[in-house]
Parts: C-alpha cells; structure tokens; sequence
C-alpha cells in the first residue's frame, strides 16, 4: 500500500480549492442560492428585478453589481431569517445603494433617495396590510 497521508490543513486547502472552482463554475447559482438564503426572493422574482435594472437610476446590471436593498428593521427570528420578500424594496445599483445608506443615516438630502424611499414604504405597508 502506496497510500499517500494527507493533513487536515492538506484537506482544508484542496476543499477550498474545491469551492472556489464550484463557485466560479456556477456563479449565477451560487448568487441565486445567496438571495433566496438571504433575501427569500425567488428566482423568477429576482430576474425580474434584474431585467428592470436600479431601482432610482437608469444604470443596468451588466457588471454584476446589484445590491438588494431592504429594509433593515424587517427581522425574522421565529422564522429564522432575518429578511423576507416583502421588505426587499428593489435592487439597486452600488451607488444608489450607497446614497441610500447615507440617507438612512442623515448625511444627506437626495430628493431622489426620499421619493423611493416614501414610494416603496408605501408598497411594503400595502403588502403588509394584505398579510
């Protein structure tokens, strides 16, 4: 027997290694599996964001760079999330996700950030009505 040992750090290294092929393999199922985890929007739900493109400028999603945006009071322990679909308000781009982040802090007035945000917590109370 010619059998070769192996360290764990070896069998750590080669798994990782593992992953990391997988997941450049599979990328957009490994994004999708990241948003249902995360976020639970269905796939079909989430392409439809995608195609719509930022929520508050024109940008489009072709460098991959969408950012889920939601409302971060939305929590969910009992069920063991700590978001869901309803209080996802849209994908955005990285800046706009930005410039919404420093709103909800106060460091800015963007008239653009106010009136999607007024907007979507009007939908998210409506769906939340319907509930």
């Amino acid at each position: 027997m010619n059998r070769r040992y192996v360290t764990p750090e070896q069998a750590r290294q080669r798994d990782r290694e593992r992953c990391r092929e997988y997941n450049l393999a599979n990328k957009s199922g490994t994004r999708l599996r990241h948003v249902w985890n995360s976020y639970r929007l269905s796939a079909v739900r989430y392409g439809e964001m995608l195609a719509a493109g930022c929520a508050i400028c024109p940008a489009d999603f072709a460098s991959n760079q969408d950012d889920v945006d939601h409302d971060h009071k939305c929590d969910h322990p009992e069920r063991g999330i700590h978001c869901c679909e309803r209080c996802v308000r849209g994908l955005l781009c990285r800046r706009c996700n930005l410039r919404v982040g420093a709103y909800e802090r106060g460091q800015n007035s963007d008239a653009d950030i106010a009136a999607y945000l007024g907007r979507e917590q009007s939908a998210i109370m409506m769906q939340v009505a319907l509930f």
